[in-house]
């Protein structure tokens, strides 16, 4: 027995529900394909703009940072120096004021 029109019908639009549930899947394939490669090269962007931004701090703030600590050690050592000089000067007015005092005293 043959199959009547309406069985007929029935078939193709299932047939063609099938056919587009398949496009559909095959164009969700495809999205996601090309959303994995942009995701992709976008990862290897970062990735080398990681690299480059961690030269780029290296440079800004690594060599600055050395160069602030080597003019910090140097003001603390110039402190040093005014702090020893001030108090060479005090030992030598309290020595000069000490043998000022003994010479009064003597005469």
């Amino acid at each position: 027995m043959e199959p009547s029109r309406a069985e007929k019908c029935e078939h193709q639009v299932s047939f063609n529900q099938q056919i587009d549930n398949s496009l559909r899947i095959v164009q969700r394939i495809d999205q996601q394909t090309e959303l994995e490669q942009e995701f992709e090269l976008q990862e290897e962007a970062g990735v080398e703009l990681d690299g480059y931004l961690t030269d780029l701090q290296y440079c800004l703030f690594s060599d600055g940072s050395e160069q602030q600590h080597n003019r910090d050690d140097q003001q603390i050592s110039a402190k040093y120096t005014k702090i020893t000089a001030n108090h060479n000067k005090m030992s030598v007015y309290k020595k000069s004021s000490q043998a000022i005092k003994l010479d009064i005293t003597e005469k």
